[in-house]
């Protein structure tokens, strides 16, 4: 079983539900695909980089295959290139919706 990091991205001004509703989807749809996730979501482009810390420290020490970054709306690439470079030795997929 392939298990997988999954991270859902979003910008900071687009509303909460529709981000999570978006990103909790696609978590559905590869989970009913067999995978085994680790899920961290919405990390948003919020000023403070709270969002990115989170998925960070989240995803530090776990064990996984591949990391799915899922690109649920418009977000700045800083914040998706500062959870990735964190984990750039494991294989990744972008995914946006």
């Amino acid at each position: 079983m392939v298990k997988a990091a999954f991270v859902g991205f979003g910008e900071v001004n687009t509303p909460y539900d529709i981000i999570v509703k978006k990103c909790a989807d696609a978590e559905a749809a590869l989970k009913n695909e067999g995978m085994e996730l680790v899920s961290v979501f919405p990390v948003t482009d919020d000023y403070e980089e709270k969002d990115i810390k989170k998925a960070v420290d989240a995803l530090k020490g776990q064990e996984f295959d591949v990391l799915v970054g899922c690109i649920a709306g418009w977000i700045p690439t800083h914040a998706v290139v500062k959870v990735t470079e964190h984990f750039r030795h494991k294989p990744m997929v972008l995914w946006g919706l």
